[in-house]
């Protein structure tokens, strides 16, 4: 019967975020069909450069804590992770404002960060903001508010958009970098009410000790001592990008680049947020109380992969037509970035929501390795395209690296759901091999 039960709980929370997030993604949508008439690429690569750094800044930020507040089976424990995250963000935005004030000529010349103007020096404030967000939505995932999650970025969306098109038809050219962090800043408090109104919030009075909040800091060392570098690795290899393309070809073509990838995700975002975050809670629960996580990983893939071949493979030829008529001729071209991207988004797609089991099987250090080669090998792929002078070659370089980091992160994630016991049976058999 608990069998069932599980099933059962686990189809309804995906329902759930899955609603709320097809919701928030159809938000999106119109917005797509309303802001690409109001802004121009260079609009857009301001947005996309600005929260490129905001993504990197954020995994020093949280130095990966947020990931094991899902972890502690007593909610005290989580709490005092949630704190430990904030404490150590708090400290690193203070060393990160000093360091953007004192050092602002070099850097603002080294990653081009002039058409931030203003905004750069807020870059800190925004990764707080962002912080915040992260932090609360793990400890509602952890506590199965999913409905909460999902109304929290419908809100998000809705107020960016609302904002951003005020500003679009008042001709102000940064109504996109406000609308988003208002946006945020608007989730973020939404979080908040949320604490007040369920007592949550008593939490932060309770385990102030800092013998404990040292004591759980410690316990969780791997995650900013193994996932903090991966995440460090990842997030550049993701973010990176953008600052070349900034500074080999210029604000527009970032604009149709980062737009391209706004575009290409939102199918992925339906259903991935929707499944990834219910996988993350239900696989760490299995794990904890079975030693593994193979069947919801199994049914997870199946799910991903069963609904996303056919749509992408259209996408793959369709997409330069596709966003010349729906946001006009001059989005053409990042259409055609959509197109060269199409194989690596499928399997992101695929592999992303499942390579939580990194983090549930406690394999950081393998994960790292991972990170580090694909940072490395997108790195060396953009500046060659950069170099050779052609978008397409640099965006295509990029693709294939980004295709076998995730078929081989989708190899691994599965060795580490199949659990402890068959972990140690490779290990005999690896052993037995070597000896023979």
């Amino acid at each position: 019967m608990n069998v069932f039960k599980n099933r059962s709980d686990y189809f309804k929370n995906s329902v759930t975020l899955f609603s709320g997030i097809v919701i928030a993604q159809g938000v999106q949508v119109l917005l797509f069909l309303i802001l690409p008439r109001l802004y121009g690429p260079e609009d857009f690569g301001c947005l996309a450069l600005l929260f490129s750094a905001v993504s990197i800044l954020s995994v020093v930020s949280t130095s990966r804590y947020e990931f094991a507040i899902l972890l502690p089976r007593r909610q005290n424990t989580a709490f005092n992770v949630v704190k430990v995250t904030l404490i150590n963000s708090f400290m690193v935005n203070i060393i990160l404002t000093l360091t953007f004030i004192i050092f602002s000529k070099p850097i603002i010349k080294l990653f081009n960060f002039q058409i931030l103007g203003n905004w750069y020096y807020l870059l800190p404030l925004v990764v707080i903001i962002n912080t915040f967000s992260v932090v609360f939505t793990n400890w509602f995932n952890r506590n199965k508010q999913y409905k909460l999650i999902s109304t929290n970025k419908i809100a998000e969306n809705a107020i960016f958009g609302g904002v951003a098109i005020v500003f679009g038809f008042l001709h102000q050219p940064l109504g996109l970098v406000l609308g988003k962090i208002i946006g945020l800043l608007s989730g973020v408090l939404i979080y908040f009410f949320k604490l007040v109104k369920t007592g949550d919030i008593a939490y932060f009075k309770k385990d102030n000790n800092k013998r404990i909040l040292k004591s759980t800091a410690i316990r969780y060392i791997k995650f900013p001592k193994f996932t903090l570098v991966a995440g460090l690795f990842n997030t550049g290899a993701l973010e990176t990008p953008s600052f070349l393309i900034n500074s080999f070809f210029g604000h527009s073509v970032l604009g149709l680049f980062g737009f391209a990838k706004q575009i290409s995700t939102v199918p992925m975002g339906i259903i991935t947020k929707s499944l990834g975050t219910v996988f993350n809670e239900q696989a760490a629960k299995d794990y904890a109380e079975k030693g593994n996580c193979e069947q919801v990983f199994l049914k997870t893939l199946k799910a991903l992969a069963g609904i996303s071949f056919v749509p992408f493979l259209i996408f793959y030829f369709l997409a330069p037509d596709f966003f010349a008529f729906t946001f006009g001729e001059k989005w053409r071209q990042a259409g055609e970035f959509a197109s060269i991207l199409t194989p690596m988004y499928f399997f992101q797609f695929i592999s992303s929501p499942l390579s939580a089991t990194f983090s549930i099987a406690e394999k950081q250090e393998v994960d790292l390795v991972f990170q580090f080669s694909l940072f490395f090998g997108v790195l060396a792929s953009m500046y060659l395209g950069g170099k050779i002078g052609q978008i397409e070659t640099a965006l295509s370089l990029y693709a294939a690296v980004f295709t076998i980091y995730y078929l081989g992160l989708l190899a691994y994630s599965y060795k580490y759901a199949k659990g402890i016991a068959a972990l140690k049976k490779s290990n005999v058999s690896s052993k037995l091999g070597t000896a023979s």
